[in-house]
């Protein structure tokens, strides 16, 4: 299996945030995809949850 490397970043615009942001849910770190609010674990299948 290939590994998936990620580069997490942050940029808003007018108020909007856009980016792929690392987060802690439940003890859990992830990211998340804003403006989506789509949340991303490993591993980096590209499964999601919203």
């Amino acid at each position: 299996m290939s590994k998936v490397a990620i580069r997490p970043f942050r940029h808003e615009v007018d108020g909007v945030l856009f980016g792929l942001v690392i987060e802690t849910f439940k003890g859990t770190e992830h990211v998340e995809l804003y403006p989506n609010n789509l949340g991303f674990y490993e591993p980096w299948d590209s499964l999601y949850d919203t």
